[in-house]
């Protein structure tokens, strides 16, 4: 009897031991998620280094999603076309019909530009850097990513996410202006959008909508948000810290990625 406890401890200790396979990837040690043991050794935050001024103003905006492409970085952020309008003052349909998408790149990621696309005109945007506009609640929070899986088609190399679920005071826009939920969009190029399907691929009343479009953040996550499939729900991790203020904050978090979520 002793032999076979002894046996099944060695057993444990050794499972738990074992190295966390990742394959080919490459791996920050922003946590200690891969660390088993470290002696004299310390995980330390980087020092941020203030840089020169800019000449020119850097764009800005809500919600903003940075992407690194092959040879520039592309910048979406969210804009309004009359910033007084307020969901406060004008009321929520009001606000979201006057939220636009706009889009800067950089080569450098300092100095950024704005094309001008020629896709939508508005004489609040004289850049003419619109990537989408008059898509109800989509471009209040307008999330791109770039798809790296194998097999993806050309002209589903990007795909963003966006839209609210709304509040249960705010039935009467809902009924005019459709259901909400996530809504999600293809592109080949980052700048030329059309939406995958009518429907949304997360409906609205699931609990994690309005957190998704930041579960980019971890590398476990945004490879869910790839699948845009109904089940996506299901794979949402069940906390998400509101400041990842610290590496334990962080490894809290990476554990539960990929835990199904709590109905």
């Amino acid at each position: 009897m002793k032999a076979i406890l002894i046996t099944l401890l060695l057993v444990t200790c050794l499972r738990a031991e074992e190295p966390i396979a990742i394959g080919s990837r490459r791996e920050l040690f922003v946590d200690r998620l891969l660390v088993g043991e470290m002696k004299k050794t310390t995980l330390k935050l980087h020092e941020p280094i203030l840089a020169e001024p800019l000449k020119e103003p850097r764009p800005n905006g809500h919600y903003a999603t940075v992407l690194k492409a092959a040879d520039k970085f592309q910048f979406y952020y969210r804009g309004d076309k009359d910033p007084k309008v307020t969901w406060k003052t004008h009321g929520i349909e009001a606000y979201h019909d006057g939220e636009v998408t706009l889009y800067a790149e950089s080569k450098d990621g300092i100095a950024w530009t704005r094309p001008k696309l020629g896709l939508f005109e508005h004489p609040s945007f004289p850049e003419g850097n619109i990537v989408l506009m008059n898509e109800f609640t989509v471009n209040h929070n307008f999330t791109p990513f770039i798809d790296t899986k194998l097999g993806v088609p050309a002209e589903q190399k990007y795909k963003a996410l966006g839209g609210i679920a709304f509040q249960p005071h705010q039935s009467a826009v809902r009924e005019k202006r459709g259901v909400g939920g996530l809504k999600a969009y293809v592109s080949p190029d980052g700048i030329h959008w059309k939406r995958l399907r009518d429907e949304p691929v997360i409906p609205e009343d699931r609990g994690q909508i309005l957190r998704l479009a930041e579960l980019r953040v971890l590398e476990r996550q945004r490879a869910v948000l790839r699948l845009l499939l109904p089940p996506l729900h299901q794979r949402l991790p069940r906390h998400r810290p509101h400041h990842l203020d610290g590496f334990h904050h962080l490894d809290a978090a990476r554990r539960d990625a990929g835990k199904p979520a709590q109905r």
